[in-house]
């Protein structure tokens, strides 16, 4: 198991380092995992802050349904007088 350890760098140390290394190298590893955890926090922190309701979402796009909807009016509108003025 010796020759196995040496040649890989850190899990060689960490075996042949004894209860301290290994006890360090979790030490190390809880710290990377409460840094990311808190990073996670954060971002879903921001997440909520920035999001809308369904209902905000429903009203702004319900708005521009109505504007397309009076928009192809006026075009239905145009193109009838349009066909009425070349019929005269």
């Amino acid at each position: 198991m010796e020759n196995l350890t040496s040649s890989y760098g850190i899990i060689g140390i960490i075996f042949n380092g004894g209860y301290l290394a290994v006890a360090i190298f979790l030490l190390y590893l809880i710290y990377e995992l409460k840094k990311k955890h808190e990073k996670l926090e954060e971002n879903l922190d921001t997440l909520e802050k920035e999001k809308i309701s369904k209902d905000e979402f429903y009203r702004s796009v319900s708005g521009w349904r109505e504007e397309i909807n009076t928009l192809h009016k006026k075009i239905d509108d145009l193109k009838d007088l349009i066909i009425k003025e070349k019929l005269k």
